[in-house]
């Protein structure tokens, strides 16, 4: 599985020096190292810094930019559905991913089953101050007997909350808290759950969530990885050409 957000409009580093991170164009190449068939990707929202015309001009370059990524879902801040809605981006229904929006008491559950795995991920959003803890717990509620893999984007994290979490909702496997730097992090300590992380900004770094199935009871455990998106790596040409577009 592979997590991203808070790129806060940016496409690319700007160039001016060796050594930068980041690059829309450079993620097929770290997505790529994993079939299609096992990949899991989730952009976690705070797509753009503000709301004014270059940041619009950067939300729409995004949103296609994430559907030639092969992106799963995307989990839209309430300043990311604004723009959104002032461009029209939310009423394309072949934008090719899921949407899931802050401040809706009915947020939903993205679910993706991979059968060869033998396994199913879900996830969905959670905002404590418009829904209720037993809400999300219940749309978590477990459907079926195959393992899950249960995942929350939340807009703020405490060891409170975690705590919270993982008494009414022990069914969830991770938390993605706010970024408070570029680098993803790994929160919680080893063997905790659910394992609470961020996944940086600025697209610099992706977090990548590898999934090992117990062979003693089947059951899924989560590693907790960061890649950097270092200028060696190779870019992609559709990605190369929506940036000159832009």
């Amino acid at each position: 599985m592979f997590l991203t957000g808070s790129e806060l409009g940016s496409l690319r580093p700007c160039g001016c020096s060796g050594g930068q991170l980041g690059g829309l164009e450079k993620r097929p190449a770290i997505f790529n190292q994993v079939v299609e068939s096992r990949r899991f990707i989730v952009d976690t929202g705070v797509l753009i810094a503000n709301d004014g015309e270059q940041d619009l001009i950067k939300l729409r370059i995004i949103f296609e930019a994430l559907g030639l990524l092969r992106y799963d879902a995307v989990c839209l801040t309430e300043q990311d559905i604004a723009a959104a809605n002032r461009l029209g981006l939310l009423a394309d229904t072949q934008q090719g991913f899921a949407v899931l929006k802050d401040g809706d008491a009915n947020a939903g559950v993205f679910t993706k089953p991979f059968p060869d795995l033998g396994v199913t991920v879900r996830l969905t959003v959670f905002d404590p101050r418009v829904s209720s803890m037993e809400q999300m717990a219940s749309a978590l509620g477990k459907g079926n007997d195959s393992p899950m893999i249960d995942i929350v984007v939340l807009r703020q994290c405490d060891d409170d909350l975690l705590r919270e979490i993982a008494v009414q909702a022990p069914g969830v496997d991770c938390v993605v808290c706010p970024s408070d730097g570029d680098e993803p992090h790994l929160l919680s300590a080893p063997g905790v759950r659910p394992m609470a992380v961020t996944v940086g900004r600025l697209g610099r770094h992706i977090c990548r969530l590898r999934v090992a199935i117990s062979p003693q009871n089947g059951e899924p455990a989560l590693q907790f990885e960061r890649i950097s998106v270092v200028e060696e790596l190779p870019d992609d040409p559709v990605l190369v050409r929506l940036y000159k577009q832009y």
